[in-house]
């Protein structure tokens, strides 16, 4: 990713991510249930790249259990 592009998304996402967490909480239920449908197993590593705020970390979390690995990363600040 070019400098150019990371500055541009940042400056579109960046004024959101305060109030993120209000505007998605109504998408929980969707991101819990794509979470079960992936299957994903105790103790797995999961990779979220583009992880924004991280509505979906605590989620992940509880389907790989405490043995389980999550790495969030964003590009956003």
């Amino acid at each position: 990713m070019t400098d150019r592009t990371n500055a541009a998304i940042q400056a579109f996402f960046g004024p959101h991510a305060a109030e993120w967490e209000a505007r998605t909480a109504k998408d929980v239920p969707q991101i819990e249930r794509a979470v079960a449908e992936c299957g994903y197993r105790r103790g797995a590593t999961i990779l979220d790249l583009g992880c924004g705020t991280g509505r979906a970390v605590p989620l992940l979390r509880r389907a790989v259990g405490p043995a389980g690995v999550i790495v969030a990363i964003d590009v956003t600040v």
